[in-house]
């Protein structure tokens, strides 16, 4: 059973809206993804880890050539795309949540490999979008479209995590709400309360220019950062 009901208004919209790509060049996007704020959500406790900030962001390549491409891309901004938003905007905060969630979900998976004869790669919304992407794709374009709805960064974490089910890595997007945090994923329709998801470790999270280690409460020694590029290189083999 769907967590949300989509709002009948924007439901009509997510069919027309595969050409979704927004405006990634503006600088009012970058200014809100590196803000910074005392008022920051807290994810301390996500699916029960601590955990610790980091500065070094750099050790995420990556997520730092994401962020510079969609800076400098030159992308159109379409109508399906401004009225969906325009739509979107209107509803309560969790709708707009299973708004985002399905339509990014609408796009095909399709492996790094395959897609870019590469291990790994982090890709662009408008790279998504045309190319298909893996699981840390579906949870970058979330992202960037939530931002683009007036989100906070600060309540948004792109989150890699450990899937104890299938024992492998997998990417989705965490989003703070008042006192609970929600998980948008695109191996599901239902956006659901970090509270009731079991299978999940989180290994780190990343947001503007910061990075968060987890790990378990009775774990005292910080992960190395050599195991954390690991569990990255690995992250796109789970959907």
């Amino acid at each position: 059973m769907r967590v949300f009901i989509l709002h009948e208004r924007a439901a009509s919209w997510l069919t027309n809206c595969q050409q979704y790509l927004f405006n990634q060049g503006i600088m009012f996007t970058l200014l809100l993804l590196f803000a910074t704020s005392t008022n920051a959500a807290s994810f301390n406790m996500l699916f029960g880890y601590t955990e610790s900030a980091q500065s070094n962001i750099d050790a995420f390549p990556q997520w730092v050539a994401v962020v510079e491409e969609q800076n400098n891309e030159q992308s159109f901004r379409t109508d399906t795309w401004d009225q969906f938003q325009s739509v979107t905007r209107k509803l309560p905060r969790t709708e707009q949540l299973d708004a985002v969630n399905q339509l990014v979900n609408q796009n095909n998976y399709v492996g790094d490999p395959e897609n870019y004869g590469l291990v790994d790669h982090w890709a662009t919304p408008e790279q998504l979008q045309a190319n298909g992407g893996d699981c840390e794709d579906f949870a970058i374009s979330k992202l960037f479209a939530l931002i683009q709805l007036g989100w906070s960064p600060e309540s948004l974490r792109l989150v890699v995590v450990q899937d104890t089910q299938l024992n492998m890595p997998h990417a989705i997007l965490a989003v703070a709400v008042e006192q609970n945090i929600w998980i948008l994923d695109n191996q599901t329709t239902s956006v659901m309360s970090e509270a009731v998801i079991e299978h999940y470790a989180p290994i780190y999270s990343i947001s503007g220019k910061q990075w968060w280690l987890h790990k378990p409460q009775d774990m005292t020694q910080g992960t190395p950062m050599a195991a954390v590029a690991h569990n990255t290189a690995q992250a796109p083999a789970s959907k």
